[in-house]
């Protein structure tokens, strides 16, 4: 008789060829296509990051009780106080007697409100109000008049401050501060009965030290 064959020594055909399949990939067999960017690829939110933006000049107080005054001196009254952190925006700028500058800026239901540049930090582009002339003061006697009937006194720089008063033509006032706001120059004049009296210099004449 035949010898019977081993079982534990012969795997059957079906578990042979299952192990040596391997599968050889086809010429078609591609990978999934991915893009990758090119170095033009921005993002658009870094795209609008990016852009340059201008952002208008303001203080921001260093310190409580940070003083503001009536007009451009630390011997003009003393018409409210900050509190550190604050920030307000510079509208404004001038430079007392003794040649420190000041700057004017917008404060809630105060017409005439300044603070002293080195009481403060800026942000923004504070460029236009960072050199200003010394205004003048009574030992540089600068005269405004009136060009016209109807000059328009405001209560600060800036042709959108309200209007205190109007002058007759020909009326004389001596400037006590000067301040440049909106692109033009103006003078602080000494107004009886105002505490702040600002007017245009394209609506006015001057003589004497002016500049």
């Amino acid at each position: 008789p035949e010898p019977t064959p081993n079982a534990s020594t012969e795997a059957p055909a079906t578990a042979l060829a299952s192990a040596n399949d391997t599968h050889t990939p086809s010429p078609t067999d591609a990978p999934t296509h991915t893009h990758t960017p090119s170095p033009t690829d921005t993002p658009r939110a870094a795209i609008r990051a990016n852009a340059p933006t201008t952002t208008p000049c303001a203080i921001i107080v260093n310190e409580d009780a940070t003083r503001v005054h009536a007009g451009p001196g630390r011997n003009r009254s003393v018409v409210r106080y900050l509190r550190e952190g604050q920030t307000y925006t510079v509208i404004g700028a001038s430079s007392d007697s003794d040649g420190a500058t000041w700057w004017a800026i917008v404060y809630p239901n105060v017409t005439s409100a300044w603070v002293m540049r080195s009481d403060i930090s800026a942000q923004g582009d504070c460029s236009a109000y960072e050199a200003t002339p010394t205004p003048t003061q009574a030992s540089d006697v600068c005269i405004i008049s009136a060009s016209a009937d109807g000059v328009r006194v405001h209560a600060g720089p800036g042709r959108n401050r309200s209007v205190v008063r109007y002058l007759r033509v020909g009326a004389e006032y001596q400037t006590i501060a000067k301040a440049t706001a909106e692109g033009m120059t103006w003078y602080q004049i000494n107004y009886s009965g105002l505490a702040a009296a600002w007017v245009a210099q394209e609506d006015v004449n001057t003589r004497g030290a002016c500049d």
